[in-house]
């Protein structure tokens, strides 16, 4: 009896460590029904054993971890489904992050993120915009020529730039437009810094850099896209209608 007790302690230790990224609430009541099972078999296999009554330290110390960790656990599984992965990242210009990079394939996306939410424009472009605020632009040898870091994104550049960020702090740190020119809305082509003001947002690219910025008309980050650098006179950021 008191290897089947220990044997469901370790049952609950391994669930601690290791708790889904996103438990769903139905996950989550299946996980805590279970918790709670092995809970009252522990606690019977205690008590059977007669731990339970027993005073000695040892006793007192396997009986408190059987008690304290299917709480731990619990609070775990629900807060863990408001923590996002993207905490921390690092987005360097002109590559992307650790994980997400330009120049990855297709499959190489398909394997690192899943099925997409939606597939556009021929299978060109992949959106993960609800679940992790991203979307890829694939050339035409299916390799990723842009990512777009969208606002519920949370990792930064190395200048601490980030979704939010104001746009005299993007100038600061990646230089001042050299131009400014308002356009149509969802207009193609983007110079190398120069400022588009369209009717709902502006844009700026630095090419060289392989950076790109959109600011809401209150001036704020919406969103960054990164790209391979490009030496030549300009660059094209697929345009997006209705803040696709």
């Amino acid at each position: 009896r008191k290897r089947g007790w220990s044997i469901a302690i370790w049952k609950i230790s391994m669930r601690f460590f290791s708790p889904p990224e996103k438990p769903t609430f139905r996950a989550r009541l299946s996980i805590s029904k279970s918790i709670f099972r092995d809970f009252a078999f522990s606690r019977a296999s205690l008590r059977n054993s007669g731990a339970e009554t027993s005073g000695s330290p040892r006793a007192l110390r396997w009986a408190f971890s059987a008690v304290l960790m299917p709480i731990i656990l619990i609070l775990a599984c629900s807060s863990g489904s408001q923590i996002n992965p993207h905490i921390g990242k690092m987005i360097v210009p002109g590559r992307g992050t650790d994980e997400i990079r330009v120049g990855m394939n297709r499959q190489q996306v398909l394997d690192l993120m899943g099925e997409p939410e939606t597939t556009e424009e021929d299978g060109r472009r992949l959106s993960y915009r609800q679940e992790q605020s991203l979307i890829f632009l694939f050339d035409d040898q299916s390799l990723v020529s842009e990512i777009h870091f969208l606002e519920g994104f949370k990792g930064r550049l190395p200048s601490r730039i980030q979704a939010g960020s104001k746009t005299l702090d993007v100038f600061q740190a990646y230089g001042s437009p050299m131009e400014r020119r308002e356009v149509p809305a969802g207009s193609p082509g983007i110079e190398d810094r120069v400022l588009y003001i369209m009717p709902d947002e502006y844009r700026i690219a630095y090419r060289r850099l392989g950076i790109a910025f959109r600011f809401s008309p209150v001036k704020r980050v919406t969103r960054m896209v990164v790209f391979q650098p490009l030496p030549d006179r300009s660059i094209r950021i697929k345009p997006m209608d209705n803040g696709q």
